[in-house]
């Protein structure tokens, strides 16, 4: 076998696997001679070049034995720019196949995305696709749990700009008695993911 023909054998031996016997011979024979064709009209253009290169480095003509050593330098070089360019474009199935797997999880993970932001607001509040609080909703939720704590009024803002979405009432001071209501909802969704946070941790230091 030569040595274009065992380059093209292993460029081609995986990719091609499902092909019968007689199939990937052929393909395998046909290639072969496409490369070997290129390699020798590429060494053809290019030995007249590389002689004179070396008699003009040299000083003088290159005499038989010469010519013929630097004729197959030529056809070597233009062998391995062959083969080089026969892995172009080159994936391995297994590193294909991961990040074809990898990208069907983005995909899917951005459609489930998509479906979650088109929930109403009120239901996806305490996710990682809640709206965002903007600056009214912000200094409200300061006005109506001054005293709360940052991680409070982080989950009651979130909880006002919900409920203003999704055109329900927010309430308007300390006072109000739906601030009370809301506050034991913010509380309860809390400490739940306080909860989960905990045994998430205990998970961990169990298989560490």
């Amino acid at each position: 076998m030569s040595e274009v023909k065992a380059a093209v054998h292993q460029r081609y031996r995986t990719e091609l696997a499902d092909l019968d016997r007689a199939s990937y011979e052929d393909f395998v024979t046909d290639r072969t001679a496409e490369i070997e064709q290129a390699i020798a009209e590429t060494t053809a253009s290019t030995e007249h070049q590389v002689i004179a290169a070396w008699e003009t480095s040299m000083g003088r003509e290159a005499d038989h034995q010469e010519r013929v050593n630097l004729i197959n330098q030529a056809r070597l070089s233009a062998q391995e720019i062959a083969l080089s360019n026969l892995w172009e474009g080159y994936q391995d199935p297994e590193d294909r196949a991961l990040r074809e797997a990898e990208q069907a999880q983005i995909e899917q993970a951005a459609a489930e995305e998509r479906a979650m932001r088109a929930l109403p607001a009120m239901q996806r509040w305490t996710t990682s696709v809640a709206s965002d609080p903007t600056v009214e909703i912000e200094e409200l939720t300061e006005g109506v749990w001054p005293s709360e704590s940052i991680g409070f009024k982080v989950y009651a803002a979130s909880l006002l700009q919900a409920r203003s979405e999704d055109q329900m009432r927010v309430p308007s001071s300390p006072d109000d008695p739906l601030a009370v209501e809301l506050g034991q909802v913010v509380a309860a969704r809390r400490a739940e993911a306080e909860e989960r946070q905990a045994q998430f941790r205990n998970r961990r230091r169990q298989t560490s």
